[in-house]
């Protein structure tokens, strides 16, 4: 399965950083709580840190299940579409999952009782020799029933990727499908966003109006090139838009080749290619799409 894409408010940080200091040497943990997730986007709005009845040393820790449940249930009161997401829980000396970690995830993903899609987030904590917080975000997945680690990002209440996020996650329940039944447009979103990592470009999210996803990748310290998805992503190719410290211009290029089976990361690495002979590989054969481009001003 793709890797998930885990996005967590400051607060939450936050407030595991806090209990993780206020427990002191023993071990510790909380769940974590959220929409649901949308294509491999996960948004965690909340954490419940586990402070009822707990068992716990600097080598043990039991969860207090009934304390946890009840502060859930109040959770989804106050916001009916959020429920269990994951668990987190502090290590002394390591955030890699241990036997009992993976055993844990097995019989969560196990239970049915658990509304989480078949996939489990399961961030790990450890303080340094200062204090200072050590964050590592694992998941497992049900059809692999392994850990691996997720790609994550922390953001603030005020981050313009938060609240496109927070909206892309909104719209889940009234989204209009493509004909393959899928969201639209953040099909491959999370996909897309791993790939672009994977290639060392910053890539976020944006917004461009309430039924209009992008994404933004830097390219240099003064160009970034702008992906607007079509509704039918990736049936459709996206539109390319260049923005420069003075200028904005769409990028004209032949689309005719384009399949479900490229991805931005190819158009990204063919638009960088300075001789314009680099040919793109996939499934349905190879072209390249940037062999002749011109830019034509627009605006937003």
């Amino acid at each position: 399965m793709p890797t998930p894409y885990v996005v967590f408010r400051q607060s939450v940080l936050d407030g595991i950083e806090r209990h993780t200091k206020h427990t002191g040497q023993d071990e510790a943990g909380g769940i974590l709580v959220g929409p649901r997730p949308v294509q491999n986007i996960f948004l965690i709005e909340q954490q419940i840190p586990d402070e009822g009845r707990t068992i716990c040393s600097p080598v043990t820790y039991r969860s207090d299940e009934h304390f946890l449940q009840s502060r859930l249930e109040q959770l989804r009161h106050d916001h009916p579409d959020w429920d269990y997401r994951g668990t987190w829980h502090k290590q002394p000396d390591s955030t890699d999952p241990s036997e009992t970690d993976r055993k844990q995830a097995i019989e969560i993903l196990r239970d049915p009782s658990y509304a989480i899609n078949g996939v489990v987030i399961m961030p790990i904590v450890t303080l340094g020799s200062h204090k200072e917080l050590h964050f590592d975000c694992h998941y497992m997945a049900r059809e692999d029933e392994y850990f691996d680690r997720a790609d994550f990002a922390v953001k603030s209440d005020d981050d313009r990727d938060l609240k496109a996020i927070s909206a892309l996650l909104a719209r889940t329940g009234d989204t209009k499908e493509s004909r393959h039944g899928k969201p639209i447009a953040q099909t491959r979103v999370a996909k897309e966003l791993a790939k672009l990592k994977s290639l060392r470009l910053q890539a976020s999210i944006r917004r461009l109006d309430q039924d209009t996803v992008g994404i933004l990748i830097k390219l240099d310290l003064v160009r970034s090139l702008l992906a607007i998805l079509p509704a039918e992503y990736p049936l459709n190719p996206p539109r390319l838009v260049l923005l420069q410290q003075n200028s904005t211009a769409d990028v004209k290029w032949d689309a005719s080749p384009w399949s479900s089976a490229y991805m931005l990361s190819d158009l990204v690495q063919q638009f960088l290619d300075s001789s314009q002979k680099v040919q793109l590989s996939n499934t349905t054969g190879s072209a390249n799409l940037f062999t002749q481009h011109t830019y034509t001003p627009c605006r937003f």
